[in-house]
């Protein structure tokens, strides 16, 4: 769950998001819906995960199509960092 990942985890995946939307980091929330609120394409999102899958050296076994929010995307994360 969410108590799994470290601040600079969640600032990584902050920074991402907010390099590709053009949204300010303290402009993300929780519940932010990537096309919606941000304006991001699914294949915007899919290069989003492909950096931050780098960056944090994880593999996260989630579908694009299955992450709406900023939320999810984090808990998919947290989910597989140690």
């Amino acid at each position: 769950g969410k108590s799994n990942m470290r601040q600079d985890q969640l600032k990584t995946i902050k920074e991402v998001i907010s390099a590709k939307s053009g949204f300010e980091e303290r402009n993300l929330m929780m519940d932010s819906l990537f096309a919606e609120d941000l304006n991001l394409t699914d294949l915007e999102l899919g290069e989003i995960l492909t950096e931050l899958e780098e960056k944090l050296d994880v593999e996260i076994k989630v579908d694009v199509e299955d992450i709406k929010t900023v939320g999810e995307l984090i808990s998919s994360f947290s989910d597989v960092l140690e």
